[in-house]
């Protein structure tokens, strides 16, 4: 993650109570830019995360364009 991304990040996460259970709850700013980890982008698909590779990862480059 970029530096920005990290602050944004960190200063975004706080616990919530759920069913008698503490959560960790992370917020993540709206994003200008694809971020990536190292060299490798990740998107939601349904309720996993997946690595956005070739089609995908163009798709996911023109959401950024408009």
């Amino acid at each position: 993650m970029t530096n920005p991304l990290k602050t944004q990040v960190l200063i975004k996460i706080d616990t919530i109570t759920y069913k008698g259970h503490s959560v960790i709850r992370i917020n993540i700013p709206p994003q200008k830019e694809i971020s990536f980890v190292g060299e490798k982008a990740f998107i939601r698909e349904d309720s996993s995360t997946v690595e956005a590779k070739g089609p995908k990862l163009l798709a996911v480059s023109q959401l950024f364009q408009k």
